[in-house]
């Protein structure tokens, strides 16, 4: 299945290849905003960044590998997709839920998207419940826009 590109750019979405080490420290800075990480995730984190400097080159990974991610190397995956740094195909994204979604999109282009959704839902009379879930399910399509048509 074909990698799907995200619409979304943000101010932490580089362009080019990103240093590990950036990329570890916004990492950490986004764990500490959102009130989680801790030693196995940091440990989870340079581990996936010495496999994989450019963190796009995960994309190019078989599926069964990157759904073998333990659970200390999905909150790493969920940054990178969130700010832009990973653009998996729907393969992947149709193997993953996306619970915990909500504590890593603020701070985000896709969190003020997901905001402005959930008003836009809210005053054309939908219930916040139901607005949120529906958001959570479009929030697929901020990550592959054009998987719509597959």
């Amino acid at each position: 299945m074909p990698l799907a590109a995200a619409s979304a750019t943000s101010n932490d979405s580089p362009q080019a290849c990103e240093a590990p080490g950036s990329v570890r420290v916004a990492y950490q800075a986004h764990q500490r905003r959102t009130g989680r990480g801790n030693s196995a995730y940091a440990t989870a984190a340079r581990a996936f960044l010495r496999r994989w400097p450019d963190a796009r080159q995960w994309e190019a990974a078989p599926l069964d590998l990157q759904l073998h991610a333990n659970c200390a190397t999905r909150p790493l995956i969920t940054f990178l997709l969130v700010t832009g740094r990973l653009h998996p195909g729907w393969d992947y994204l149709v193997h993953r839920r996306f619970s915990a979604i909500w504590r890593d999109v603020p701070g985000t282009v896709i969190g003020e998207d997901l905001d402005a959704f959930i008003a836009a839902a809210r005053s054309a009379g939908h219930s916040q419940r139901v607005a949120g879930n529906v958001a959570t399910a479009a929030s697929a399509h901020v990550w592959c826009p054009d998987a719509a048509g597959s």
